[in-house]
């Protein structure tokens, strides 16, 4: 009886002995998996703010971009009217046979 007895409690220490082998493997597991985490997460920072900074950077290019369009358009279209409103003139002088300017001080182009 003695005898089963050790045995029994050689075991129990055994068993506790690996039972606290494993919690201590479990804990390092997780601190491993926890810093591994937080390490992915400062790298998904890092990304996700060189990604927002060369998103602005791409959008600011197009505003001016389109800024850019925008004056070019406005200044043809500005030319454009002015020569039509010049060719009006000429057109509207030539019918009534003149040919000084009467267009109030602004020269006719050709």
């Amino acid at each position: 009886m003695a005898r089963v007895r050790d045995e029994l409690k050689e075991a129990s220490e055994s068993m506790k002995r690996a039972l606290d082998e494993a919690q201590e493997d479990v804990s390092e597991g997780v601190s491993d998996a926890s810093d591994r985490i937080s390490r992915l997460v400062d790298n998904a920072r890092e990304d996700t703010e060189e990604a927002t900074a060369d998103l602005r950077t791409d959008i600011d290019g197009v505003i001016a971009d389109i800024d850019r369009l925008i004056d070019e358009t406005a200044d043809e279209t500005r030319n454009y009217l002015e020569e039509t409103r010049n060719r009006l003139h000429n057109a509207r002088d030539a019918l009534t046979g003149r040919s000084d300017d009467s267009t109030g001080g602004e020269e006719a182009e050709t």
